[in-house]
């Protein structure tokens, strides 16, 4: 009987493994065609700067994003650079911040003649100078539906 056990576990086994293998395979491939799928209106990246809510709004044209200053100081001379696309609508603004205090929540807002509806997929990078005068830069994405 201990022979059939020891099978029994290992074709439980092998196929469980070969399960969790497919639904990995399953949420990548769902995740690269598309990812706005996985989540509504999302922001990723800005290890330095998270973004905790954001909003494009084409009602006003503008892109609102709302981040916290968590490099440990302040930082000075913040540029904040936003590139991609609203719809059809092509974005390149910038924005400049002369100091943001350590763990400080600042509304940075990016303010355009048009924008589409649709998708959006924006690249946004902040150049800055940390609180030991060394240029940084930090950067992230936001995808989503308008």
């Amino acid at each position: 009987i201990m022979k059939k056990s020891q099978a029994a576990l290992e074709f439980l086994m092998t196929y469980g493994w070969a399960l969790v293998v497919i639904v990995i395979v399953i949420a990548a491939l769902v995740f690269l065609i598309n990812p706005t799928q996985v989540g509504p209106d999302t922001c990723t990246g800005f290890t330095k700067f998270p973004i905790s809510n954001h909003d494009v709004n084409t009602g006003t044209d503008d892109i609102t994003l709302i981040l916290t200053n968590q490099t440990g100081g302040d930082v000075t001379d913040a540029k904040f650079t936003l590139n991609g696309t609203v719809g059809s609508a092509t974005i390149n603004d910038t924005n400049t911040m002369t100091t943001i205090a350590s763990n400080a929540q600042r509304i940075i807002t990016f303010v355009n003649p048009t924008y589409g509806t649709g998708q959006y997929r924006l690249s946004l990078t902040v150049d800055y100078t940390d609180r030991d005068a060394i240029p940084r830069s930090d950067s992230a994405t936001c995808n989503g539906t308008v």
